[in-house]
């Protein structure tokens, strides 16, 4: 029996003693229970202990973050209003209205009253627009120049140091400043009333304002913010774990703090007791913070600081950070207050939850505790019954052996203790008796053990067993006289055998190939010597011993003939075997049994129903521990359907062979043919590339000698018209005119012809980039609305917007679109109409362009004559129309190398339709993204009809629907320096105007959608475009009209300089109009030389005498080998080279110049007559800068001169 510890007088002692002994007289299972009930609460106590300060300390650590994450969007907030204030004022910075008023002031003169009111008017909307309370328009002398609140102009602006640091640096200043309550009342005129007698903080920007061009410090822009009651620092639903408040305290110079702006949350907790409040309403008694945390973030100054601090009942985790002045001084503290009753809330939630985890965790180990000792206990308790009894005094009793575990073991040790008691205690005698007892005990335990490995065999048989009857292939066992011991099912399915067959003796089948007293031999020695023979249809199927024969085997008396042993051993196991594989089969079999290696063959088994099946056999040797054969053991596989589909592959290759053979027969006779076929077609190919050679050989050489005689007439006539050699009358212009008309004529008609050869050749390359839609309508309606206007023709398009843009060759497609144009204007009366009509199918991808007159209309028996080359429906000497029939053909080209198609629809009389049918993937034009973003910057940047934004440089916007008369009109306006803008419609004009504010508006009258008379006289009722001067021209004459309704100036087109130049000069004094053209050259001691290469002598006539009148000397070489010469002596400034001279090329000319050292630097125009495909690479690969096609735009000639010579 266990000691106990000796008991004392200690009172604890005592107590731990009467505990020892009340656990130490439990039963075991209530040991158990005690001690895993005791261990359960004291991990349960450690688990809730540590969870919780997990929770308290991580829920701690969330809020600072909280706390301090929300202080930096609170600072952030506080910050973009100053970012806000700089963004805007910058781009006040560069209003034309404050440069002016900065200039003035700059210059010594005072402003008068519009120029006040008008930066005034600027300023206060700038206040209105931003929500804040001051702005000033500062000059270099620290004077105000406007004040938007009070009148203080000519005043000295506080506080200086600001004006000061940008005067010193002109850069923009974003700060905030403590300014005091007698400066803040002279600052502004109205203050906020909480802000009346007491110092404020306010966010400053300070903004110079520069001269555009010489970024001169002309003055600067001050805004102003007070800071004081001011709200919404931070946003509504910022706090995750409850309500807060924000607060900003000013920093007296005397180093104490005031309150001046505090906001309170949307949340369910209160600031000092406050029962009722609204968002975001301002807190006046809000209580000071311990001033130990500001002045914290004053020492720790740029970085935030916490602090715990209670505010009424409620306590916070306090955040703060300084706000520093321009100086870098603290001004004011940010203050940022995070409640903490969601934490407690949060942390009691925890907490209830934990507890109630561990108290169902403690109760399921309980349970599991008390299941285990029930377990445990319940041997115990029956070993102990029976040891009880035992000592009762019955030897006999014996415990009961459940288990193998140590409870199992004890019982078996009782029960040997037993048997040695017995033996002990009984008489001499019976000592046989005792050792019977022992054997038989042993005796027990072997039986017992062989029982186990009985079972276990037995369950290793059934095992096996199954895997056998579940194998997918047939098993057999047999012994070494060829008898079948085992089969399992699929063994049976395969061969068509029945159990009953192969194991007992039934009835028999004849033999179709044995004769009637050998089967009745074979069948009687089988009854005799207890054999049974299976007979089939086709042959014998096995010969197996009966189980039970009729009666017990003599051998002597019945050992069977040689002839009938022989019989029986082959046919045992072989005789269901197909006679045609049976001998090869044996053969196998008996090379296998003798080297003792395992059997393998395919061959065909005759089932008992005469149906034959391939099989798969495969055996080996069962032998026992001595090496000894005791029988074999194999398995059969059906592969009848493999075999079928190798014959089925057999016939097939055997079949595809002979196919195979026809068609090479065929094939050398296709090719045969072939081959000669293609010996034609490449004599023929041969025979057309040779044709298509002299034919482009032929056009080029018509190009240019057809180019030649073109580039003198016009470049002459253009010199004449440009009065280059004296001035000329009406009647001269006239029919310098009428020569111009007529070059151009034939030069469209062979660009045309070239077009057409270059389509027919495959050689013309297209140039495909997205392309908006709606401009290229517009563009293309352009070049024919003067057609139009002059046959009292109506143009119209129909055009959805949204259709985008293509991806097409936007010239290519411009020319298709002009020619269907041009001919649907020329064939429709005056008085029709000529309808551009574009319709998208997003579902089959096409995009149509339409063209719908109401003209004279086409024959249907004509219809197919439209596309042909040179061919015209009226080809009479006396037709009405002329053309060239090249159109239509060159339309239905391009459209085709388009991937499209061209149709056309017409009824005599009435009209015809002609439509382009192109592919088309729906694309968001980027004309209308641009559009719509120009819109959204003037909406956000506040521009409306009724104010105005003035812009940096004059200008001139040119409201013209024709492509071609607005870039005439631009190109005049540069030549004398103007910048100008081109507007296409009257719809939107005034918008435009609005926008731009330009100095002189050119208005066309003749616009799509709204009409010039309307444009002209909407701008005249803006108040604030009536100013503005309107120089109208049209090709109608109504100038008295027109000045009746407010035009400066009337110009009827055609449209030359000196009338344009003339024009502005009187209505825009204050622009310089210079008699000089654009293509002049700069000023300079001596004129730059040209080396002129070219042996046309109406072409040098032509250059001779236009060059040096635009302040050029030139320099004649008529070969290239001269042109090499008299470059290397000269060295001129340039050189016009043209390709096609005598003895030398230009292409090696240019080759030549350019591997020389002294020349390879000049620049090189190359000037040609062929307009083939490849010539322009060709002359830009031997050296030349440009490239020219003659005839040649003597005006575009001398800006190309002008560009390479003084701009490159």
């Amino acid at each position: 029996m266990a000691k106990h510890p000796k008991s004392n007088h200690n009172p604890v002692e005592a107590v731990r003693l009467v505990f020892w002994r009340w656990f130490h007289n439990l039963p075991i299972q209530k040991k158990q229970l005690v001690g895993l009930f005791a261990s359960e609460v004291i991990s349960m106590v450690g688990l809730v202990g540590i969870g919780a300060y997990l929770i308290v300390s991580g829920v701690r650590t969330i809020v600072l973050k909280q706390a301090q994450s929300e202080l930096a969007v609170t600072e952030i907030n506080y910050n973009l209003k100053i970012n806000q204030m700089g963004f805007g004022f910058r781009g006040q910075s560069d209003n034309q209205a404050i440069i002016t008023a900065a200039k003035i002031h700059a210059s010594g003169e005072s402003l008068n009253n519009n120029k006040r009111k008008q930066v005034k008017y600027i300023l206060q909307n700038e206040i209105n627009s931003r929500d804040i309370e001051y702005a000033t328009l500062v000059g270099k002398d620290l004077r105000i120049i406007v004040n938007a609140n009070a009148n203080r102009t000519g005043e000295i602006f506080n506080p200086k140091n600001l004006v000061s640091k940008v005067l010193a640096n002109p850069r923009q200043i974003k700060t905030s400043e403590l300014v005091s309550a007698s400066e803040l009342v002279k600052e502004y005129g109205a203050i906020p009333s909480d802000s009346l007698g007491k110092d404020a903080l306010i966010r400053y920007t300070v903004t110079p304002v520069k001269e555009p061009q010489t970024q001169q410090l002309l003055g600067i822009l001050v805004s102003g913010d007070i800071i004081n009651g001011k709200q919404s620092l931070v946003s509504d639903n910022l706090m995750v774990l409850g309500g807060g408040y924000n607060a900003i305290y000013l920093r007296q110079p005397t180093g104490k703090f005031t309150l001046v702006l505090s906001q309170q949350d949307k949340n369910n907790y209160h600031l000092a007791g406050h029962n009722q409040y609204n968002q975001n309403q301002h807190i006046p008694n809000l209580p000071l913070p311990d001033s130990t945390i500001l002045s914290k973030s004053v020492e720790f100054e740029g970085q935030p600081v916490t602090q715990r601090m209670q505010i009424g009942s409620v306590s916070y985790t306090v955040a703060a950070k300084t706000i520093n002045n321009f100086a870098g001084e603290p001004v004011a503290v940010l203050v940022r207050g995070t409640p903490e009753n969601a934490i407690n809330m949060l942390l009691r939630e925890h907490l209830r939850l934990q507890i109630l985890v561990s108290v169902l965790a403690l109760a399921a180990d309980v349970a599991l505790a008390m299941l285990l000792a029930q377990a445990i206990i319940k041997p115990i308790e029956r070993l102990q019954q029976t040891t009880q009894e035992f000592a009762e005094g019955n030897l006999k009793v014996r415990a009961e052996i459940l288990t193998t575990d140590e409870v199992g073991k004890l019982a078996l040790a009782f029960n040997q203790m037993a048997y040695g008691i017995n033996i002990a205690y009984d008489l001499p005698e019976n000592s046989s008796t005792a050792e019977q007892s022992t054997l038989n005990l042993k005796l027990q335990q072997v039986i017992w053990e062989r029982q186990q490995a009985e079972a276990a065999l037995q369950n290793s048989k059934q095992r096996y067993a199954s895997l056998v009857a579940a194998a997918p292939v047939g098993i057999f066992r047999m012994d070494t006289q060829g008898k079948y011991v085992y089969a399992n099912e699929h063994w049976f399915q395969i061969t068509g055998v029945t159990p009953q067959c192969l194991y007992k003796k039934e009835r028999f089948q004849q033999l179709p190939n044995v004769s009637d007293t050998g089967r009745q031999a074979i069948e009687e020695a089988g009854e005799t010597e207890g054999f049974y023979i299976e007979v089939s249809a086709s042959g014998l199927l096995g010969v197996w011993e009966l189980d039970n024969p009729p009666q017990s085997l003599d051998k002597p008396a019945r050992q069977l003939t040689p002839e009938q042993e022989t019989l029986m051993s082959c046919l045992s196991c072989f005789t269901g075997i197909h006679p045609v594989d049976r001998d090869r089969i044996l053969v196998e079999w008996e090379r296998t049994v003798e080297i003792n290696a395992p059997f393998r063959s395919e061959y065909r088994f005759v089932r008992p129903n005469g149906t034959i099946t391939w099989v798969f056999g495969q055996a080996v040797a069962e032998k026992e521990a001595n090496g000894s054969i005791i029988g074999y053991i194999g398995t059969i596989t059906d592969i009848t359907e493999q075999k079928q589909a190798e014959l089925e592959r057999k016939r097939a290759t055997q079949a595809l062979k002979r196919l195979n053979q026809e068609l090479e027969h065929r094939v050398e006779q296709r090719t045969a043919a072939l081959r000669q076929t293609n010996e034609e077609l490449a004599l023929t190919n041969a025979n057309l590339a040779r044709a298509t050679s002299l034919k482009d050989e032929f056009l080029a050489s018509m190009s240019h000698e057809l180019r030649t005689p073109l580039n003198s007439i016009l470049g002459l006539s253009e010199a004449l018209q440009e009065e280059v050699y004296g001035s000329l009358t009406d009647r001269q212009q006239r029919s310098l005119k009428t020569i111009e008309q007529s070059g151009n004529h034939l030069l469209a008609l062979i660009n045309d012809i070239l077009d057409l050869a270059k389509i027919e050749a495959g050689k013309m390359e297209l140039q495909i980039a997205s392309v908006g839609v709606q401009r290229l309508c517009d563009s293309s309606l352009n070049l024919v609305r003067q057609q139009a206007y002059n046959k009292n023709i109506e143009l119209s398009c129909e055009l959805n917007e949204s259709l985008g843009e293509i991806k097409v060759d936007e010239r290519r497609m411009r020319q298709v679109l002009l020619n269907l144009l041009s001919n649907a204007v020329k064939f429709t009366p005056s008085g029709g109409s000529v309808t551009l009509k574009i319709e998208g199918d997003s579902d089959q991808n096409i995009l149509s362009f339409t063209v719908i007159d109401t003209g004279i209309g086409i024959a249907p028996e004509n219809l197919d004559k439209l596309f042909q080359s040179f061919v015209q429906i009226d080809s009479s000497l006396s037709r009405r129309y002329a053309g060239t029939g090249l159109g239509l053909a060159l339309a239905r080209g391009i459209a085709e190398m388009h991937g499209g198609s061209v149709k056309v629809e017409s009824e005599v009389g009435k009209g015809s339709r002609f439509s382009v049918m192109l592919p088309w993937q729906q694309e968001i034009s980027r004309e209308s993204v641009k559009m719509s973003d120009d819109a959204c910057q003037l909406q956000g940047a506040g521009v409306h009809e009724s104010s105005p934004l003035p812009i940096l440089d004059p200008q001139v916007l040119v409201i013209e629907d024709s492509t071609v008369a607005a870039e005439q009109v631009t190109r005049y306006l540069e030549e004398i320096g103007v910048q100008s803008s081109v507007y296409t419609r009257g719809k939107g004009a005034i918008e435009e105007a609005l926008r731009l504010n330009p100095d002189v508006i050119i208005l066309d009258l003749q616009l799509p959608e709204h009409s010039g008379w309307q444009v002209l006289s909407q701008l005249k009722a803006q108040s604030y475009t009536k100013e503005i001067p309107v120089l109208v021209v049209s090709v109608v004459d109504e100038k008295l009209r027109a000045l009746a309704m407010g035009a400066a100036e009337y110009l009827v087109k055609p449209l030359s300089r000196e009338k344009l130049h003339s024009a502005l000069g009187k209505i825009w004094p204050e622009v310089e109009v210079q008699a000089t053209i654009s293509v002049g050259i700069p000023k300079q001691q001596q004129p730059p030389l040209i080396l002129v290469a070219e042996d046309n002598e109406t072409n040098i006539y032509t250059l001779c005498h236009y060059l040096p009148t635009i302040g050029y000397r030139l320099s004649l070489a008529q070969n290239g080998r001269e042109a090499i010469i008299k470059a290397k002596q000269q060295q001129p400034r340039l050189i016009l080279m043209d390709l096609q001279m005598p003895e030398m090329d230009g292409l090696e000319a240019m080759v030549r110049i350019r591997a020389d050292r002294e020349t390879a630097a000049i620049p090189i125009i190359a000037l040609t007559a062929l307009a083939m495909p490849g010539d322009r690479d060709k002359c830009l690969a031997a050296g030349a800068n440009d490239y020219m096609t003659k005839p040649v735009s003597l005006k575009n000639l001398a800006n190309t001169i002008k560009r390479i010579l003084f701009q490159e």
